[in-house]
């Protein structure tokens, strides 16, 4: 995966308590494009109160909730908006990998947020372990 992060200019900056917060604003998954949006909860109808972000597959785009214009504890926003970056990752190499529309149903593991998020926690520390033993 690479990240237009790399660049010097971030495309998806945002102020927040204590400081700006910048994601990138294009990523490759699987050697397509996908747009990364950060969007305030009142700006998007296809967000509920429960709904930190979303993976959209046929438009290559994910969208991120804006949780820096709420009210949450300062030092939280930036965990929280990651791991949901994170999370919206995965659902996106799922989707570009097939896995996503051919699992055949809505609730296999391809969909399943508890798979999804299992794999947002623990990939960072399987690409960690992957890095010390040098394979």
């Amino acid at each position: 995966m690479t990240c237009d992060s790399l660049k010097p200019s971030f495309g998806v900056a945002f102020v927040m308590p204590g400081g700006t917060m910048k994601f990138p604003k294009k990523v490759k998954v699987l050697g397509e494009d996908w747009k990364i949006k950060v969007i305030d909860y009142d700006d998007d109808d296809s967000m509920d109160e429960e709904t930190g972000g979303y993976c959209d597959a046929y438009t290559r785009t994910i969208t991120i909730r804006n949780y820096a214009q709420e009210d949450m504890q300062k030092d939280r926003v930036e965990a929280v908006m990651k791991h949901i970056l994170r999370h919206e990752l995965v659902h996106a190499f799922l989707g570009e990998s097939g896995l996503w529309s051919n699992s055949l149903d809505t609730e296999s593991w391809a969909t399943n947020e508890e798979m999804v998020d299992w794999c947002a926690k623990n990939i960072p520390k399987i690409a960690e372990a992957y890095r010390v033993c040098g394979v």
